[in-house]
């Protein structure tokens, strides 16, 4: 499958040549294709794109005001692909471009990713703004919290995250967390699922920061609204501390911490793996409970990956439900090469964790391939 990045190329550009030409005759559009285009394959993604902004800032006939105006009337109607006009991923350069040269002109950077983030997003070039003009930016947002636009009230909460992903690290987020929340506060309820799932995202990452400041906000949330939005949000949010085995917030969701439960037959085959094999995973579940109740169970398991020095652990969900009488669940792992993580042969193990509690570990062995 050709690479992602690969969107960016000299089609892409050539189209956002010729729009702004159209709109302007004065836009020299080969100018912008040569600088845009120069060494584009040997780049990734997120440096095509400053490629281009950069081009763009070179190219743009007028004053950082006016060549805003002009990106703007390039622009599609919505985020929508049109023959004609700019949107989606063809958008991005703006953002960038706004990010990287509109930094002292807080006003019209503002209406520029006001226009932008509808077509395709700004929560990257909203990013720098935060630590120059907080004061100022929270306001916008408090308003933007309001608009009838989907996208610009998900730019609300997606835009100030603290651990937004490919965003800039903002210290100003991270020492002002509470005022994050007077926004997350408008969002929470917001019609639009597009809108709570950025919140939740934005919660779960309050929840790594500010641990009690995140328990206190999602106990009262809950409290105070019901619905199954809510509960789908809060959820969302606590993904990472039930992954944790948080005790708070297990019981929040109704996981009760040592249940009577005996894990058994629990096994790991084979014994030797190279990357690329399939591991399985064989269990048994006991519902021991004097009552005989029917018992809510969150079961992962960890994989403790070998390093150079030591092990770092990944958890992942293995099956989230109900158990009366017993349970028996198989699990077929691809242990495939990924990017993200260098896989080193050696000693590996696996562990069942269940409501937040250890229950058995496994070895097995990685060799080389």
């Amino acid at each position: 499958m050709e690479p992602f990045k690969n969107i960016f190329n000299k089609k892409m550009i050539t189209k956002i040549a010729n729009v702004l030409k159209t709109c302007d005759s004065n836009f020299p559009s080969d100018e912008f294709i040569k600088i845009s285009h120069k060494n584009l394959n040997k780049l990734e993604m997120k440096d095509r794109v400053k490629q281009i902004a950069k081009a763009l800032e070179i190219s743009l006939p007028y004053n950082y005001k006016k060549n805003t105006k002009l990106m703007i009337k390039t622009l599609a109607p919505s985020e929508e692909q049109h023959e004609s006009k700019l949107s989606g991923f063809q958008v991005w350069p703006y953002a960038q471009y706004v990010e990287s040269y509109g930094q002292e002109n807080f006003e019209v950077s503002m209406q520029a990713m006001y226009e932008i983030t509808k077509r395709f997003t700004s929560e990257f070039s909203i990013r720098p703004f935060i630590d120059l003009y907080p004061d100022d930016l929270y306001e916008y947002l408090k308003t933007w919290c309001h608009d009838p636009n989907h996208h610009v009230r998900r730019l609300c909460s997606e835009g100030i995250r603290p651990n937004l992903p490919w965003g800039l690290k903002s210290q100003y987020v991270i020492k002002n967390l509470k005022k994050n929340i007077e926004i997350l506060e408008l969002l929470k309820s917001d019609s639009s699922e597009y809108v709570r799932k950025s919140v939740a995202n934005h919660l779960n990452d309050i929840s790594r920061i500010d641990e009690l400041l995140f328990l206190k906000l999602v106990k009262r949330w809950k409290k105070e609204n019901k619905s199954k939005e809510m509960e789908k949000l809060i959820r969302h949010a606590c993904r990472t501390l039930l992954k944790n085995g948080q005790k708070d917030v297990l019981k929040l969701h109704g996981y009760e911490i040592g249940p009577s439960i005996k894990l058994t037959n629990f096994k790991v085959s084979p014994k030797e793996i190279k990357e690329g094999d399939n591991l399985n995973i064989n269990l048994r579940i006991l519902n021991k409970d004097q009552k005989h109740k029917e018992t809510k169970l969150l079961i992962d398991y960890i994989i403790h990956y070998k390093k150079k020095s030591g092990y770092s652990q990944k958890v992942f969900r293995l099956r989230d439900t109900k158990v009366l009488d017993e349970l028996e669940i198989e699990k077929n792992i691809h242990f495939k090469k990924v990017t993200t993580r260098k896989h080193y042969p050696g000693k590996h193990y696996i562990e069942i964790q269940i409501n937040g509690l250890s229950q058995s570990k496994k070895e097995f062995i990685l060799n080389e391939t």
